[in-house]
């Protein structure tokens, strides 16, 4: 990857909350060819779900995509039918 940056992360100082951090991406895709998306979870909950995911034999981000496969899968079935007939 010549001459490309992937992230640029730097701490932030906010009232009191001296962990957060800041992430600057100058690409779009992420190295699988999908678009990076960006969560919001505590540290804890985040280092808990990593070990209940690694008792699974997947990582985190598998598992969320899967997650969010199966519910935009119920979704679609359920939108089939529920549509109105013509």
């Amino acid at each position: 990857m010549t001459g490309h940056r992937i992230a640029n992360c730097y701490p932030i100082t906010l009232a009191g909350v001296p962990s957060h951090w800041t992430v600057s991406y100058s690409v779009h895709m992420t190295t699988k060819g999908q678009p990076g998306r960006v969560i919001r979870i505590d540290d804890e909950t985040w280092a808990d779900y990593e070990k209940a995911c690694k008792e699974k034999g997947v990582a985190r981000a598998t598992d969320i995509r899967m997650y969010v496969l199966r519910e935009v899968s119920a979704w679609r079935r359920w939108q089939k039918t529920e549509a109105p007939k013509s």
